[in-house]
């Protein structure tokens, strides 16, 4: 999934993530996980701590789902 969601299907995303839909989740994951590891690593320096912080970031929304 390479183009940003229109608002519409980020509604419809949101929507099912409330919803506790894992499948909606694991989209959320491969739409953004690579975009805001670029924008974390260049506030943080380093590659492994973007990571690390995106892949937290993303477990608290899992647990919180």
């Amino acid at each position: 999934m390479n183009e940003l969601l229109s608002l519409p299907e980020k509604e419809t995303l949101l929507h099912s993530l409330r919803r506790g839909e894992e499948q909606a989740y694991r989209q959320l994951f491969e739409q953004y996980y690579v975009p805001l590891t670029a924008f974390a690593l260049r506030y943080l320096g380093g590659q492994d701590s973007a990571k690390e912080v995106v892949q937290n970031t993303f477990v608290v929304l899992y647990q919180r789902r």
